[in-house]
């Protein structure tokens, strides 16, 4: 509610820290939390390959950063590096920033660098919103952290002007 996210300024006029923080999970575009987010510096995790030495973002290289090794009779997913595609660890790295001259910090904290992180949960959801994609807007949200609008929702210049009539 837009309205007392207004309101929080005041009321840390009584602390001594006067410190907010906004914390949430993304709905749509420029909405709510990714607003905050991408008003701020973007931190982002990135893994350093311990082979190689490239760095990854999970997030930013989904779905090419999982790759599969064969375990027994099972294929069993990995995260791997983008560049030499070696195994990384999703709880290993450092926050870059996107954009370091901004005065607000703001952290993107996806389920995949958590520690409860289960991969192949993950991919057997991520293999269900592709087929279904009435699923994509929430793995996008609950997983990966992002907003997202599916290209059919998205509302088109085209569409308001069509609403409006000749007067315009």
């Amino acid at each position: 509610d837009e309205a007392i996210v207004d309101m929080m300024p005041d009321r840390l006029l009584n602390s001594k820290f006067k410190r907010e923080v906004d914390l949430g999970s993304p709905t749509i575009p420029d909405f709510g939390i990714s607003k905050v987010f991408y008003q701020g510096d973007q931190k982002n995790m990135m893994h350093k390959c311990e082979s190689c030495g490239a760095y990854t973002c999970l997030v930013d290289e989904w779905p090419n950063c999982v790759k599969y090794k064969k375990t027994g009779d099972k294929f069993v997913p990995y995260f791997a590096c983008i560049k030499c595609k070696k195994p990384i660890n999703n709880l290993t790295g450092e926050f870059v920033a996107k954009h370091p001259d901004r005065d607000r910090s703001s952290y993107h904290v996806p389920h995949l660098i958590t520690p409860n992180c289960e991969l192949p949960l993950v991919m057997e959801r991520w293999e269900q919103a592709q087929e279904d994609m009435s699923k994509m807007g929430t793995f996008y949200n609950s997983i990966l952290g992002l907003p997202y609008i599916a290209a059919e929702d998205r509302l088109m210049d085209t569409d308001v002007f069509a609403c409006c009539g000749n007067d315009v």
